[in-house]
């Protein structure tokens, strides 16, 4: 799958999931504001405390120590990212 951002270079989504990343030491997921779907899993995850919102800035994504999809139908499961150039 692949991760897709807005034009001021913001994390939203991938094509199939939300995405929650671990920046910081904190799980944190992009706001809706950033242009992506709420996401039935993602809101679980926010409700029931387990992430938070923070705006992931695609320079960010060096820095995260996980990267993870969610979606309802499969939950949470790790990713790995490849930087193609």
């Amino acid at each position: 799958d692949v991760l897709l951002w807005n034009g001021d270079g913001e994390l939203t989504e991938s094509t199939i999931a939300n995405v929650v990343v671990e920046l910081d030491g904190r799980l944190v997921t992009p706001p809706r504001r950033c242009g992506l779907l709420a996401g039935v899993y993602r809101s679980f995850l926010l409700d029931s405390g387990v992430v938070s919102e923070a705006v992931v800035h695609r320079d960010d994504l060096v820095r995260c120590t996980r990267v993870c999809l969610v979606n309802s139908v499969r939950g949470m499961w790790e990713g790995v990212l490849i930087n193609d150039g």
